[in-house]
């Protein structure tokens, strides 16, 4: 009975090199949508603050108008003259209020458009790879010993082998910067380093992925 082992994968360098350019470029606009998102959410949050103080001091004023917050009245004129600067100041914070609800509404705009742009470019992406000629079992996929279709079923492995010498940079349940948690273990391989497989199991996908460049998605035995 032929003997099982590993698959050591190895993409192509051009491959590689020609996806990873081109998911890089197709990424800078998404980028720029999100962070025009960030700046507007950054200004919408500041300007919500300040016309919430305002609209306060416009409403202790309208309840219990004090002429002397606003001017030093010294006779009846003076008085009526503040009065009509406090009701002068509804129209500006309306106005305000108006600029306000129009930068959230373009907030929710670039937002919906980010992640138009993200779902298109991972489809396009997708149709990308699936359209890529078969690879040259000589040169992309080396693999260590045979599979036949007399080999055995694939049993869940006893233990998983790290698939590349580098130091871990992110493990299991880590914190992720934009919230949540890590579902993975994450490795910094160095530059030009083998990467393997860290058990025996098939190859559902090779190509790019947004943000992360030319990967390789196996399936392993036990549902791995």
């Amino acid at each position: 009975m032929p003997r099982l082992l590993t698959p050591v994968l190895a993409v192509g360098a051009l491959a590689a090199l020609a996806l990873g350019v081109a998911a890089l470029a197709a990424t800078s606009s998404l980028e720029r949508l999100n962070l025009a998102e960030t700046e507007l959410s950054v200004d919408q949050g500041v300007n919500m603050h300040r016309l919430s103080r305002l609209l306060s001091v416009l409403e202790q004023l309208k309840r219990d108008p004090p002429p002397a917050l606003l001017v030093s009245p010294q006779d009846a004129k003076d008085a009526v003259r503040a009065a009509i600067l406090v009701k002068a100041l509804t129209p500006q914070l309306q106005g305000r209020a108006q600029s306000y609800a129009e930068g959230a509404t373009e907030v929710m705009r670039q937002r919906r458009l980010a992640a138009v742009q993200s779902e298109a470019l991972f489809e396009r992406d997708s149709l990308a790879a699936e359209a890529l000629p078969e690879p040259d079992t000589s040169v992309d996929l080396r693999l260590r010993g045979t599979v036949s279709g007399d080999a055995p079923i694939l049993t869940p492995p006893a233990r998983l082998v790290l698939p590349t010498q580098g130091p871990i940079i992110r493990r299991f349940g880590a914190p992720l910067t934009g919230g949540g948690r890590s579902n993975g273990l994450t490795l910094s391989a160095a530059h030009g380093g083998r990467v393997v497989s860290p058990a025996a199991g098939l190859v559902q996908y090779v190509g790019p992925v947004k943000g992360w460049g030319v990967i390789v998605i196996l399936r392993l035995a036990g549902g791995l």
